[in-house]
């Protein structure tokens, strides 16, 4: 008789591992496919989370403003609402309050316009004439591919409001990986150019205002400002834009490119509406505001390139804002 001793022979050994090398294999994979789904989930939710607080943020604040003064400062009188140059990427307006220019409250408690001071006291609190400026401020250029046309940073404002940043486009010897290689907006082209930002918030005083008496003008990039530029606040950050033309600023939320002009219907990012709440009824700018204008319709796209570098993660968020009161 052929007696055998115990364990197990190299063939055996050789399959057992073979097969556990497998089980591993198939576990990491497993493994890897879930946590890449997990940090796609989670980038998705904080892309669609900044557009949420954004736009609470403006019905907290928009639906009861004023957009058809204006307001003369550092020399300059600029009309609220929405800028004619901005390509519909920036809005001004005051809220009502019950203070004065000098923030003394006004007699009999008589509601007027202005908006809060962010300053330390006693320059603290609501001064009549003070407005608030939401502008869109671009920061990075991404093209789909290498032949996407160039975008161009906006006209500066002059003070008191700070220059925008500049604004570098990739090309074959500089950023090369912000030229994405991908269809962003799933046109099916790569030729298409995008702009990602900041939304900011600017308080500014009129000429020979109280609130800027005596205040000191900060720095912005390393420039001083106007001591009439109370209070500088971004937003949101991460916004994105589509580049319509190679024009200074012309930007739209309008991602898949079906419009050629901020007049028409299209996704702006601010865009007064009538009756009907859609921008394809009667065009509604700052010159008939006041007459047709019933509420303020905003759209705001967020975007981030995914963690793979293949992909690019976008959510576009809308509110409409129906005025409380009638615009004057």
């Amino acid at each position: 008789m052929i007696r055998r001793n115990a364990g197990l022979t190299l063939l055996e050994v050789m399959i057992a591992s073979i097969i556990l090398v497998s089980v591993v294999l198939m576990a990491m994979s497993s493994l890897s496919v879930s946590t890449s789904l997990a940090s796609k989930s989670g980038a998705s939710s904080e892309v669609e989370q900044r557009g949420v607080r954004f736009l609470a943020w403006c019905r907290d604040n928009l639906s009861s403003a004023q957009f058809t003064k204006t307001i003369t400062s550092a020399g300059s009188t600029r009309a609220l609402g929405i800028p004619s140059t901005s390509y519909n990427t920036a809005v001004g307006f005051r809220v009502p309050g019950n203070r004065d220019a000098s923030g003394a409250a006004t007699a009999g408690g008589a509601v007027v316009f202005g908006y809060d001071s962010l300053l330390p006291a006693p320059k603290s609190g609501f001064y009549q004439d003070l407005a608030c400026f939401l502008r869109f401020e671009a920061d990075t250029v991404y093209k789909e591919s290498s032949s996407s046309p160039n975008a161009a940073q906006a006209a500066a404002w002059g003070a008191p409001f700070p220059a925008y940043p500049a604004l570098v486009n990739p090309d074959s010897s500089s950023l090369q990986s912000q030229i994405l290689g991908i269809d962003v907006n799933g046109d099916g082209d790569q030729s298409d150019t995008y702009v990602r930002g900041k939304i900011v918030k600017y308080v500014i005083a009129p000429t020979g205002s109280a609130a800027a008496t005596g205040h000191a003008g900060f720095p912005v990039n390393g420039v001083v400002q106007s001591s009439l530029l109370l209070s500088r606040e971004v937003l949101s950050d991460g916004v994105l834009l589509r580049v319509n033309s190679t024009l200074a600023g012309d930007f739209l939320c309008d991602l898949d490119g079906h419009a050629t002009s901020p007049k028409s219907a299209v996704e702006a990012l601010f865009r007064f509406v009538d009756s009907s709440g859609s921008p394809d009824g009667v065009a509604v700018d700052n010159s008939n505001v006041a007459v047709s204008g019933q509420g303020l319709l905003v759209t705001v796209a967020h975007g981030n390139p995914d963690s793979t570098g293949k992909g690019f993660i976008v959510r576009k968020n809308s509110v409409l804002l129906r005025f409380r009161s009638t615009q004057q």
